[in-house]
């Protein structure tokens, strides 16, 4: 039985909506972080790295917020829910994965796991997700393998920890200290790309939202700037001082630009963009997935190399094809999970936080 914590409460002269929007904002400016660094190879190769750890980082935020919130007592309906938002559109771009690694056998040129699965073991990975790592041989949606780690977070934050802020700050002090060992040093697992090395980016956003109000800033919205500003310093600057360090230090910096944007009024900044930001905060996660796939399809069709002309070009088709998955395959799961979502009134986890958390 799950021992629900009390959560502190939101002031009544400011809303999350502001937030919400401005997160959006930043979670497809990621999307197109990674789709710059992989597509155009002409940028830092910490760039895409950083975005990934931002993205870790808002999922920890995340994933906390609606599990110790709407889903706080009901795993089920959180498993459910997550499901519904993760697998559909995965399968939809993995369709389209698929589609081009049987159509361009030269995708390859592009990335070397653009090729169908071989084993047992890679199909089971590509259609499941789980098992789905950097060293998997075939991946039809190259990217994907952050998603295996993301999976194995939505269990452990929020099944576990989301409702026990002490254990989150237990497994931040750990998982931040190995991290830290792994990424300046040496450690027994890479500090990029797998569970272990990654987890510090989720409980950094985990203990950052169970915390918020405790270590509100005074001026949250210059804080927000600053953070920005480093997270940007370290994404496109020289490295600080290894490649490892400067991803490292994304998932904090990230932590403080959350703690100031959900401790900011960004309602009056953001108007009546509010809606837009959040759709376009919605393309993050398929654009996310299908810019290895459709940018190989560009570049044989097109006969590009990796540069700005494939960016251009791949980045503005992955557009088209992600609003299509938003469309065809998330817009008409909304009711079905809205179904399985609380129906008790709940002014911090209104309306205004679906596009994002949901």
């Amino acid at each position: 039985m799950f021992v629900i914590q009390p959560m502190p409460t939101v002031p009544a002269s400011r809303s999350p909506a502001g937030a919400s929007a401005a997160l959006s904002l930043f979670r497809v400016s990621l999307a197109l972080m990674v789709m710059l660094e992989h597509l155009s190879a002409s940028v830092p190769p910490q760039t895409g790295r950083l975005a990934v750890e931002a993205f870790f980082c808002i999922s920890g935020f995340l994933i906390t917020m609606v599990a110790s919130g709407r889903y706080a007592g009901r795993p089920a309906a959180f498993l459910a829910n997550r499901f519904l938002r993760i697998y559909p559109t995965y399968w939809a771009c993995l369709a389209v994965g698929f589609a081009v690694v049987v159509l361009v056998p030269g995708s390859v040129a592009i990335h070397p796991s653009l090729v169908m699965p071989s084993t047992a073991a890679d199909w089971i990975a590509n259609l499941g997700v789980f098992g789905l790592t950097q060293q998997t041989m075939s991946r039809m949606l190259p990217a994907a393998w952050s998603l295996h780690t993301e999976l194995w977070f939505y269990i452990v934050i929020g099944l576990v920890t989301a409702i026990r802020p002490r254990a989150s700050l237990a497994m931040l002090a750990v998982s931040l200290a190995f991290s830290a060992y792994c990424a300046f040093w040496w450690g027994p697992v890479d500090f990029y790309g797998t569970p272990l090395g990654n987890a510090d980016a989720f409980f950094i956003g985990s203990v950052v939202f169970q915390h918020r109000a405790q270590l509100a800033p005074r001026r949250p919205l210059l804080i927000a700037a600053i953070a920005l500003a480093a997270f940007e310093g370290l994404a496109w600057g020289p490295y600080l001082p290894t490649q490892a360090v400067s991803e490292f230090l994304g998932a904090p910096v990230t932590g403080v630009l959350l703690l100031g944007l959900w401790n900011a009024d960004l309602d009056t900044v953001l108007g009546r963009w509010k809606e837009a930001c959040n759709t376009l905060g919605r393309l993050s996660y398929p654009l996310f997935l299908l810019h290895w796939p459709l940018g190989a399809l560009v570049a044989s069709a097109a006969g590009l190399a990796q540069g700005w002309a494939l960016f251009a070009l791949a980045g503005a088709l992955s557009v088209a094809v992600a609003v299509v998955v938003l469309w065809c395959i998330e817009e008409p799961l909304v009711r079905l999970r809205a179904q399985i979502r609380s129906s008790r009134p709940d002014r911090e986890f209104g309306e205004s936080m679906q596009a994002i958390s949901d």
